[in-house]
């Protein structure tokens, strides 16, 4: 029998009204766009780290990490925008809303993650971040050019913006739908009360 034991990564946790409309995006292009998987709109994140699986221990170590990480964070605002796919344009990978900000708080956020990490043992990104939210995987359907999908998508669509006051340790369990459920949502300080 084959072991279901969980992952974990860290994510920025988006709120219900905007992940209501990824999902309403979604709906329209799924009928037209051939992927093996659209995600399930409960699951949309942004994530900072993916961890993979832990013991006891080191989630632990994970969750006081966190709180050191997440010690400097101020709110933030974010707002999705547009849409992008990693692999080939004709057969993306990844499906993908574009992630933007005025200045670098998420950046530095994802920086202060990735180090706090490092110190227990887990192994450093050795790509650039590139914050997005995942839509849909593997596109299955006959060749298209991804700029068609970027037009279906709307280059110019952007999401309602939100604040970020927190980060949220995931639990992955990809036998569930949602596949993610939240262990601990560790708050900005000055969100704390």
């Amino acid at each position: 029998m084959l072991s279901r034991s969980p992952n974990y990564f860290v994510a920025v946790p988006l709120p219900d009204a905007v992940k209501r409309q990824l999902r309403d995006k979604c709906e329209a292009l799924r009928e037209k766009y051939d992927y093996r998987k659209w995600v399930d709109g409960r699951d949309y994140h942004i994530t900072l780290k993916y961890l993979g699986s832990c013991s006891q221990q080191n989630l632990t170590l994970v969750r006081r990490k966190l709180h050191a990480a997440v010690k400097d964070a101020a709110p933030f605002t974010l707002v999705l925008r547009g849409s992008g796919c990693f692999g080939r344009a004709e057969s993306p990978r990844i499906l993908w809303a574009g992630v933007r900000e005025e200045g670098d708080h998420l950046r530095k956020l994802q920086s202060a993650v990735e180090a706090a990490m490092a110190e227990i043992g887990f192994l450093s990104e050795n790509r650039p971040y590139s914050p997005h939210v995942t839509l849909a995987r593997q596109y299955r359907g006959e060749a298209v050019p991804f700029g068609e999908q970027a037009a279906a998508w709307g280059a110019d669509w952007t999401s309602e913006d939100w604040t970020v006051r927190s980060v949220v340790l995931y639990k992955s369990e990809p036998w569930r739908v949602p596949m993610y459920s939240p262990v601990e949502e560790v708050f900005f300080p000055s969100e704390q009360m």
